[in-house]
């Protein structure tokens, strides 16, 4: 998968992908993440973002994009 490709299936992020958060990062407590979880071919990836705000303009990083290590839990689906 091409950076591009990464970056297009996060603006494809919807509520229904929230796993959980904000929430302190691991790496830096006095940082909140966000994370998210997208199917991608029968393989469910773990997506942890942070918006950064700089001279007011707010960004969204990406901080962790891989393939989850454990199943996920979606409390915005139906499903769960």
């Amino acid at each position: 998968m091409t950076r591009q490709q990464a970056y297009g299936l996060i603006k494809e992020l919807t509520p229904a992908n929230y796993s959980r958060g904000p929430e302190s990062d691991d790496a830096q407590p006095d940082k909140e993440v966000w994370v998210f979880g997208k199917d991608i071919d029968g393989t469910e990836v773990y997506i942890k973002l942070r918006v950064v705000e700089t001279k007011g303009i707010a960004r969204c990083m990406v901080w962790s994009f891989h393939k989850a290590e454990y199943q996920m839990k979606y409390p915005l689906r139906e499903d769960g």
